[in-house]
């Protein structure tokens, strides 16, 4: 939990399974019932998922991790928290997915630390995806456009209706873009580093 965020972090996969916004609640007299923009329930299945791929081992969005403690809080104090989560195989390689939550910020940095012990040459690749079944409508929420977006050097934003998608995939390579799902005023997007 930090000043702005509310995050489930799941140890199969090592993905965010919700995120609530804490100033945020979905009505004014009810300040403990937060927006919610990843969920996994029976109502509503929006997940964040990632990993490494590789030709070796790697922990992918399935994989099982641990972490040292079950809760972690933002201190007043600390403007950074870093919950770290390791996965390791029995080849001696270990890879720790850090997510860096910073006060004040809703962005959450996901870093992979490899430390390779064994005595080969490890390569591989990050992937990071959201995963969301398609809604009509959430109860006590003004129906907004609800669909993907698409961030290029060339064209800064462009929205795709899920309908679109389904009849042709998208399927792009960009250098310093970014892709997101826009819901409700919100937005929820994948930023790689430059």
């Amino acid at each position: 939990k930090t000043d702005l965020l509310e995050v489930d972090i799941n140890l199969l996969g090592g993905g965010i399974t919700r995120a609530a916004l804490v100033k945020y609640p979905i009505e004014i007299d009810q300040p403990e019932n937060l927006f919610t923009l990843l969920a996994q329930t029976e109502e509503r299945f929006f997940i964040h998922q990632g990993g490494l791929k590789s030709r070796g081992d790697a922990p992918d969005h399935r994989s099982p991790f641990t972490a040292a403690a079950r809760d972690y809080r933002l201190a007043q104090s600390d403007e950074k928290m870093s919950v770290n989560l390791q996965w390791q195989a029995a080849t001696g390689l270990v890879v720790t997915k850090r997510f860096t939550f910073t006060r004040g910020s809703y962005v959450v940095d996901i870093d992979y630390l490899i430390n390779n012990g064994t005595l080969d040459q490890w390569n591989g690749r990050v992937y990071e995806q959201l995963q969301r079944t398609k809604e009509s409508s959430r109860k006590g929420v003004v129906y907004t456009f609800t669909g993907a977006a698409l961030s290029t050097p060339e064209k800064r934003y462009e929205k795709f209706d899920y309908d679109d998608l389904q009849d042709a995939a998208l399927d792009v390579e960009v250098k310093d873009g970014w892709v997101g799902v826009l819901e409700h005023y919100f937005v929820s997007a994948l930023v790689p580093p430059p």
